[in-house]
């Protein structure tokens, strides 16, 4: 702390005699700043509104108390302190009648106050203009440093990334489109309901990507949270193989041309992502693979395997007309009759039966219902009645549908053996998008169709295909 005189204001032009029981502090922007005081004085800067230290004469000086700052107050002077913000330090006059003749101590004070102003250099105030008042201002100045680390701050502010929150997920009842809003309602997690099993809102239920299943008295969609799928079907790998040039020597053997293999890396080849085990290609032999050619004995076989489960009898029709639909647009297709009188009704989706013979007995080994649309394929439930039958049908199927130039494979719930074939999950915001951009694709093959019966080893053999 800094301490020097300081003339007091008075309404006289002539200047008021030194009183030395005053004193002012002055104060300089580095002295009082806040990160020089201690906590007590820092409080107390807060709230404060002038900057004085005072010292007054006293007939019972209080005992001497030691100051915080490592330095001891005089013997008498009550020490009082107050810190304003603005930082504005003035001298006020005493009357007359607090003008006693100081004690002891406060002349011992006053002195060595005294003795230290006239180290001081006052030529300034000695040369300025004759002033009736003089009084010291601390003004806040800005200095060099300061702003240039400021504005450093400023652009390591501006210079930071922006953290932007999460999006919140969207509830489920957020995907489900208006148009159908008065037919079917958000019931709890990833299911909805609706008391309608008519086939045409079951169709645009799956066109919307949900999975329609069923109770005894409601049609039950689900849109789940995390959706199993194999995504992209088609996938393309560097082609590995190598071609050699020989010849044939006059001893009747085969010599290298060249001596280094040429290999060609830079080319791929499209395979199917479904992964088949070198086993079930094996027992592929033994079954024969159809499509649309036994539904009611799909659904026998699924409610023998699993129970009724979902598979009521009122999703049942509704299933059975869809696919009543798909075969008849089928054979008017394939049919030249150009007879327009009696056309089936038509929905946005095809709904299929897959099924797997056994070869040589030709019974029903296994199958599935499923549904297609666009460039997306989603298998429904399925069976198995033999051993291997499952497993090579899911490989023949995979690979019919690669063929046939299907994108997606939607398989419903995440299941181990669906991992095992490849299948990823994928979010559900993610999964919609999907079904919105591939369902207005087409595929290149048309619809799925296998009249005549085809054994599966001849189907997996279409393709070269990632083996486990």
């Amino acid at each position: 702390m800094h301490f020097t005189m300081m003339k007091a204001r008075s309404n006289s032009t002539a200047p008021t005699p030194y009183n030395p029981n005053t004193v002012a502090l002055k104060e300089s922007p580095c002295v009082m700043d806040n990160h020089d005081l201690d906590d007590d004085d820092a409080d107390s800067a807060t709230t404060a509104t002038t900057s004085v230290i005072t010292y007054e004469s006293s007939s019972s000086p209080p005992p001497t108390s030691t100051d915080k700052r490592g330095g001891r107050e005089e013997d008498g002077a009550p020490r009082q302190l107050h810190c304003s913000k603005k930082s504005k330090i003035e001298t006020s006059t005493e009357s007359e009648s607090d003008s006693e003749e100081p004690s002891n101590c406060s002349k011992s004070k006053s002195q060595s106050i005294t003795g230290k102003a006239k180290n001081m250099n006052l030529d300034d105030a000695s040369s300025s203009s004759s002033s009736s008042t003089t009084s010291i201002t601390a003004t806040s100045t800005s200095h060099p440093q300061s702003q240039s680390s400021t504005e450093q701050n400023n652009h390591e502010q501006k210079s930071k990334p922006i953290k932007l929150k999460p999006k919140k997920p969207k509830h489920p009842s957020s995907y489900l489109p208006f148009y159908l809003r008065n037919y079917c309602e958000h019931s709890h997690g990833d299911f909805f309901i609706s008391p309608f099993f008519d086939a045409r809102l079951v169709a645009q239920l799956m066109y919307e990507g949900f999975l329609p299943i069923a109770t005894s008295k409601f049609l039950v969609p689900k849109l789940h949270q995390r959706r199993s799928v194999i995504y992209p079907l088609n996938k393309q790998v560097r082609d590995t193989n190598t071609s050699t040039n020989t010849k044939r020597s006059s001893t009747g053997t085969n010599t290298n041309v060249n001596a280094n293999m040429n290999t060609n890396t830079n080319e791929f080849t499209n395979t199917c992502a479904v992964h088949t085990s070198k086993s079930t290609k094996k027992k592929a032999k033994r079954f024969t693979f159809t499509v649309n050619s036994s539904f009611e004995k799909v659904v026998q076989g699924c409610h023998h395997q699993h129970g009724v489960s979902w598979l009521y009898p009122s999703i049942v029709r509704a299933f059975r007309q869809l696919h009543s639909s798909t075969c008849s647009s089928d054979s008017s297709s394939s049919s030249s009759s150009s007879s327009t009188n009696n056309t089936p009704e038509t929905f946005p989706i095809r709904l299929y039966s897959i099924e797997v013979y056994n070869a040589q007995t030709g019974k029903l080994a296994g199958g599935e219902l499923g549904y297609a649309f666009g460039k997306i394929y989603t298998s429904l439930t399925g069976f198995a009645a033999e051993d291997s039958a499952g497993s090579v049908q899911l490989a023949a199927l995979g690979t019919l549908l690669w063929s046939m130039g299907f994108d997606m494979w939607d398989m419903g719930m995440s299941l181990d053996y669906k991992a095992k074939l490849g299948a990823r999950e994928m979010e559900r915001d993610a999964f919609v998008r999907k079904v919105k951009e591939l369902r207005v694709q087409d595929v290149s093959g048309g619809d799925i169709v296998c009249n005549e019966p085809r054994n599966c080893k001849d189907i997996l053999q279409q393709c070269k295909r990632i083996v486990d």
